[in-house]
C-alpha cells in the first residue's frame, strides 16, 4: 500500500471511468468523474494495470495503482482517497470500515442445527437405500456372469 501525493491537473483512472480530485466540489466528496472517450481495457491484458494516475491528464505518462493505494491531493492532504476494487473510497469512511471490522476480528458465528428429516423422508431413503442395494448387486452379478 503507497500513497500517492497528486496535483490539482492529474487524473485517475479506474477502470473505464476517469476521476479528478476537485477541492472546490465537497457536495460530490471532492471527487468528479466521466467515462474514458478512449478504451483502456487494452491496459489490463498487457500490464495488468487496471487503475493508474494520469500526470497532468497524460494517459501516456502513468503510474499504476494497486489495491489499498492511496491517492491525496499535495495541496490539502486531508483529501484523500483510497482504491478498493474498482472504486475510489473517501479515506476517511474507509478508516470507520476498517476499524469497525478489526475491532471484532472474531464475530460470534451461531451454528445452526442440522435439519432433521420426518418420518417420511426417513422411510423414502430407507426405500431408495435398499433398492440401490439391490441394484447395486444385480451389477455385480451381471459383471461376474459377463466375465465367466
Amino acid at each position: 500500500m503507497k500513497k500517492y501525493m497528486i496535483n490539482d491537473d492529474d487524473t485517475i483512472r479506474v477502470g473505464q471511468t476517469i476521476y479528478k480530485v476537485d477541492k472546490n466540489n465537497p457536495e460530490n466528496g471532492f471527487l468528479t468523474s466521466k467515462n474514458a472517450s478512449k478504451d483502456y481495457d487494452n491496459r489490463l491484458v498487457e500490464s495488468g494495470v487496471d487503475a493508474e494516475i494520469f500526470h497532468n491528464g497524460n494517459d501516456r505518462a502513468t503510474t499504476a495503482l494497486m489495491q489499498g493505494d492511496i491517492v491525496a491531493n499535495k495541496l490539502q492532504p486531508e483529501i484523500a482517497f483510497i482504491l478498493i476494487s474498482n472504486q475510489l473510497m473517501p479515506l476517511q469512511e474507509a478508516k470507520y470500515a476498517l476499524q469497525a471490522y478489526s475491532e471484532n476480528p472474531s464475530p460470534k458465528v451461531v451454528k445452526m442445527p442440522a435439519p432433521q428429516p420426518d418420518e417420511k423422508e426417513k422411510h423414502e431413503f430407507a426405500k431408495r437405500d435398499n433398492r440401490m442395494s439391490k441394484d447395486i448387486d444385480t451389477l455385480k452379478a451381471l459383471v461376474d456372469n459377463a466375465e465367466n
